[in-house]
């Protein structure tokens, strides 16, 4: 399974309402197909149709619309009133589609209940070179770069498994990127609490954490930038564009605005004024 993306402009709310109506009228027609082969074809042809125009409006992917079009889908076009056993093909042809629909939907609600801004809230996502390369973001006042009262630093896990790599970079050799990638995870660990890694953890006034997991089974895309960007994208979508990224390089700012996502540098005085600098805020 991967992200399950909005197509630009349409909300997680809108599009759970759409995947309910269509699980309600699926699960309505299970128990009242026609005796009658040939409409009990034409009520689930129907429902399709729909479904695909519904689902193209709020889904970013094509395949998910396209999914309708299964083998089952074209038996049960030629369907007729002679054919033998029509209800069985079309019933799990309708279960396997709930099942979809309902992928879909507990994917869109969980990421909906984790990344949905409180009011005045913003969900700020720093890129691994800012985290490295900054004072210590357990301290800093995120909250006064927006106009937003309060920000929630959000962490998907693949800034947080660069972290490791670039902690573990060079062996027992370790510069201060190494040292202060180690420290960032130092201070993530102290904060996680057992069984709670998914819950916001609160860093100062108006200023909070947030660990980000990723869809069972989920590819990333080859580079760590381009995967942060693509999940900055989700997150975004989530939380009505009030979604920012903050990024040291030039590289992510320029993805970033290509992607159509909020970003900022890293403010110079957010930075260790000297490279070797202690990490100690």
């Amino acid at each position: 399974m991967s992200w399950f993306f909005l197509r630009a402009g349409q909300s997680s709310t809108h599009a759970l309402e759409v995947i309910d109506r269509l699980v309600l009228e699926l699960t309505s027609l299970r128990g009242s197909l026609d005796s009658a082969a040939g409409l009990a074809a034409n009520q689930y042809l129907l429902w399709a149709e729909r479904a695909e125009l519904h689902l193209s409006e709020v889904m970013a992917d094509r395949s998910i619309p396209r999914g309708l079009y299964t083998e089952r889908y074209w038996r049960i076009r030629v369907l007729d009133n002679f054919a033998v056993r029509p209800h069985p093909l079309i019933q799990g042809e309708m279960a396997d589609q709930l099942r979809s629909l309902n992928d879909i939907r507990q994917q869109l609600a969980h990421y909906e209940q984790l990344l949905r801004p409180r009011e005045d809230e913003r969900l700020l996502v720093c890129d691994t070179n800012a985290l490295v390369h900054g004072k210590r973001f357990d301290t800093l006042r995120w909250n006064e770069l927006f106009a937003e009262r309060k920000v929630r630093i959000v962490l998907p896990l693949v800034v947080i498994d660069e972290l490791d790599t670039i902690k573990d970079r060079g062996g027992s050799i370790k510069n201060n990127a190494n040292r202060a990638a180690g420290a960032v995870l130092r201070e993530l660990d102290a904060k996680l609490l057992p069984g709670q890694a998914l819950q916001r953890m609160e860093l100062r006034d108006n200023v909070t954490l947030q660990l980000v997991d990723e869809p069972f089974g989920h590819t990333r895309l080859e580079g760590h930038d381009d995967e942060i960007i693509r999940q900055a994208s989700y997150f975004s979508s989530m939380s009505e564009g009030r979604t920012t990224i903050v990024a040291r390089d030039r590289g992510m700012r320029v993805r970033a605005e290509a992607a159509g996502i909020d970003v900022i540098p890293l403010p110079l005085d957010y930075e260790r004024a000297d490279p070797e600098e202690p990490f100690d805020g």
